[in-house]
């Protein structure tokens, strides 16, 4: 199962916001994180936390690229996952040698999703119900997500396929906490055994909010060791790849 690490370039991210804002916090973020074993390192530069606004590609790259260039620089794009929809952001990303595309919003406009593919780069694609700032105004009970999750997986790898990817260059999010109830987010999770038969899994559970309230748990170490207890589980399930901090 391959480790995603979770590096947020972001004031207001849910457990993290600013506190790797410059390029120098960033990159000992990045080195601590290929240390502890990931394989990869998630940068996103705008957040998808419940309310959250969207941030224009020029702020989204202005947060981002200086990182990256750092990177590049040392020749370590290649472990980075970029978060991030925005054409002009990936087209950047992608010219720097980034490792793999990460989108909120699923599969993306044909000729971004061309690029990608054509650059080498693995793509992965997320469902999400509306949008960060209204997706927990009425959330999708568990049968709700179970229908539009197995739509969009069956739909999404239909498209990626068709743009050239390989079945190694990409994985399926069910986006577990993006618009689903906590019902729903329990039954996506049971879901992951079934649906990993017929799909490359990518699972993000990370000190999500439904864990850290039905444990009574606030951000630390005790949170941490859950949500690692839970992907362990995750990945005899068969999941695929999973992101954490």
């Amino acid at each position: 199962m391959l480790k995603f690490g979770i590096l947020n370039i972001t004031p207001d991210s849910f457990s993290d916001g600013g506190r790797f804002s410059q390029k120098e916090s960033a990159f000992l973020r990045f080195e601590a994180l290929l240390k502890r074993g990931f394989d990869f390192v998630d940068i996103g530069g705008a957040s998808s936390r419940p309310g959250s606004l969207p941030v224009t590609p020029k702020e989204e790259w202005s947060r981002i690229g200086p990182v990256l260039e750092l990177l590049s620089k040392q020749q370590k794009t290649h472990f980075v996952s970029v978060d991030t929809f925005h054409p002009e952001v990936i087209q950047k990303s992608l010219a720097l040698g980034v490792g793999y595309i990460n989108s909120i919003q699923g599969c993306l406009d044909p000729l971004i999703m061309q690029e990608i593919s054509k650059s080498g780069a693995g793509f992965i694609a997320m469902h999400m119900h509306k949008t960060p700032k209204e997706m927990q105004i009425d959330p999708l009970d568990s049968n709700e997500a179970i229908q539009q999750v197995e739509a969009f997986f069956q739909h999404s790898k239909e498209l990626i396929l068709s743009y050239g990817f390989t079945e190694d260059r990409y994985f399926l999010d069910p986006g577990i906490g993006f618009g689903k109830t906590f019902a729903a987010n329990e039954s996506l999770l049971r879901k992951a055994k079934d649906w990993s038969k017929n799909y490359p899994l990518f699972y993000g559970i990370s000190r999500k909010k439904f864990i850290r309230e039905k444990l009574g748990l606030d951000f630390g170490d005790e949170l941490d060791a859950v949500c690692r207890g839970m992907e362990y589980l995750l990945e005899i399930s068969g999941v695929n790849a999973v992101r954490f901090h």
